[in-house]
């Protein structure tokens, strides 16, 4: 049932009222109608709003529903301001202030009043609880008037329906949702957490995450380097000069850090790897012989995010980002670009996205009209970078869409998009041209003439950002690790507390973890129904349960997850433990 704007925006004033009658002291930033329904920014000074404030919310909200309509009084912006300031409402004072739009009016209902501005007067009020169901789902952080170096208020967001039965059906999809909702997966398999006293947006890998994000690391490091790639390492931190250099400053200066001052010069927690490699490549001339030269790194980087733009994994100010930079000649840059996808793919591919066809390729252009932000002021070397991009795009026969004005200033890029639990679409990896930073840094070659030449880089992500990816993995799997990823890979359950099989199971434990398998043993007091039942909620690949009667026949039967179809176990067979190891070593070694 379609709900009109005036009863939208009557709930968002009478959200308001009771936001006031709670925390008297509140400061309002700004309401916002949605697609959904509303938010409410708000600053209620000492404390947070949180989620368990939400049903006093809606039952004070309740409470003010009446047939008795509010008052709309139509005031001068002059007006408007005085009323403001004394009430001490800065951040409607500071939104006002050069105030020239619609008409304003003063809202009064009972006791509450707040200045509002109407495009037109509401034609209906709420009169009456049966009228909206309305249910505030979630409160997060937001910086006013998204700046970072304003103060930060809290935001409201409240769906809103015409009858108890949508609202019903939505909340049930968003139950449905956030099961499979890496935040809260993560949470219950123990992977990563936040804490408020580190900070908002910097993400914590316990036990669990910390394996499954090694895993990935040494995966990719591994088939790197068999690619041809030089792995390296760079600081965290570079004086500010490298970034004014590259351009990155003055175009992304919002998302870096304030700069620190060590020995009268000034430095930033670096927000990308390209200057660092650069430098890697300028230690020496080079020859064209020497050419493509890729330097790959798992570097380390930092972004000052908004507060409201954080989301678990898939949006951190910190991150590691398995980053390469290529440096080749024009000619070789169609073979390059299209072996940078292959390694993409074949990632996608062994991490089991590429089954589902779970991602999509974007062609990002440059802004040929942002001659300061987004285009660096060279429309043949667009041309040329657009049309190798597309080539290679083209030859391969995949289905891309061109994304206008999506480029960064140094060139266009191939970005492959994949979509979260959510339905919200993600850039996970990219490649891009670049033909600025060459000039900016004289990176140069010398040609089989004995000529200078400049190199083309091209700036290459083959699993993207760690975090973002295991973001990814985490809902993409439901929790369901595959055999070579799971932190647990086998669970070794003992049927009591016998000496004989206490000591038998530790030896066991030491050859697995021998041969590197992650092996969990269970000698808990509980019975084996209980431990088994958790081995399964846990969803480890193999569980063992050992008895004496295993120990004497050194034959052990093995319960397999029911989506492991690959596995090398049979249901209705037994085998010895050295057998078990190698199955498992297998699993591992084909990335089952």
């Amino acid at each position: 049932m379609k709900i009109s704007s005036s009863i939208h925006q009557h709930l968002a004033y009478l959200s308001l009222q009771a936001l006031w009658r709670l925390w008297p002291q509140v400061k309002f930033g700004l309401t916002k109608i949605t697609a959904q329904g509303l938010t409410c920014d708000v600053d209620i000074g000492k404390g947070n709003i949180s989620e368990k404030d939400f049903d006093r919310i809606e039952r004070e909200i309740q409470r003010l529903i009446s047939p008795q309509h509010p008052q709309l009084e139509k005031i001068t912006t002059s007006k408007a301001l005085t009323f403001l300031k004394e009430d001490q409402q800065i951040y409607l004072q500071d939104f006002f202030k050069d105030y020239d739009g619609e008409v304003l009016y003063l809202y009064k209902q009972n006791d509450f009043q707040i200045v509002v501005d109407l495009k037109e007067v509401p034609k209906s009020f709420i009169e009456n609880k049966d009228q909206i169901f309305f249910k505030i789902i979630k409160v997060g952080g937001v910086y006013w008037r998204d700046q970072a170096d304003k103060d930060q208020l809290q935001r409201l967001q409240i769906v809103v329906f015409g009858s108890a039965e949508e609202l019903q059906v939505y909340l049930e999809e968003q139950i449905s949702q956030f099961a499979l909702d890496h935040r809260q997966l993560g949470k219950d398999q123990n992977l990563f957490m936040f804490s408020n006293l580190i900070g908002a947006g910097l993400p914590l890998f316990l036990e669990n995450g910390a394996i499954i994000r090694r895993e990935i690391e040494n995966f990719i490091i591994d088939e790197e380097i068999r690619r041809g790639y030089i792995h390296v390492y760079t600081s965290d931190i570079a004086r500010l000069d490298l970034y004014q250099i590259s351009g990155h400053y003055p175009y992304y200066q919002d998302n870096m850090y304030t700069p620190i001052n060590i020995d009268d010069k000034k430095f930033m927690l670096r927000p990308m790897t390209c200057p660092h490699h650069f430098q890697i490549y300028k230690q020496k001339p080079r020859s064209y012989r020497e050419l493509p030269i890729r330097l790959a790194e798992l570097a380390k980087l930092y972004r000052r995010e908004k507060s409201g733009e954080l989301s678990g994994l898939l949006r951190v100010r910190t991150f590691t980002l398995s980053d390469a930079h290529i440096f080749c000649r024009v000619d070789q840059v169609e073979a390059e670009v299209e072996q940078a996808l292959q390694l993409i793919e074949y990632a996608a591919q062994v991490f089991g996205l590429i089954k589902d066809k779970n991602y999509s390729y974007r062609l990002s252009l440059g802004d040929r009209m942002d001659q300061n932000q987004k285009y660096f002021k060279d429309d043949q070397a667009w041309n040329l970078a657009e049309e190798k991009l597309r080539q290679v795009l083209q030859n391969r026969g995949e289905q891309f869409v061109e994304a206008q004005n999506e480029a960064a200033f140094y060139g266009p890029k191939i970005d492959i998009q994949m979509r979260n639990q959510a339905g919200k679409e993600e850039t996970a990896f990219t490649v891009q041209y670049d033909f600025v930073m060459p000039k900016r840094f004289e990176l140069h070659y010398i040609d089989d003439q004995q000529e200078t030449q400049e190199v083309v880089v091209i700036h290459r992500s083959s699993i993207g950002a760690i975090e973002r990816l295991m973001g990814f993995l985490i809902e993409f799997y439901e929790g369901s690790w595959p055999v070579w990823l799971a932190p647990c890979q086998i669970k070794l359950i003992t049927v009591n507390h016998s000496k004989k099989i206490v000591d038998y199971a530790h030896d066991l434990k030491r050859l697995a973890l021998n041969q590197r398998i992650r092996l969990r043993l269970d000698e808990s007091s509980q019975s084996v129904g209980k431990k088994i039942r958790q081995a399964q909620i846990e969803n480890t690949p193999y569980i063992v349960v050992l008895g004496e009667a295993e120990i004497d026949s050194q034959a052990f039967e093995v319960q397999v997850r029911k989506d492991l179809r690959q596995s090398e176990f049979k249901s209705d067979a037994t085998y010895n433990w050295s057998e078990i190891l190698q199955n498992i070593q297998a699993d591992i070694e084909n990335k089952n």
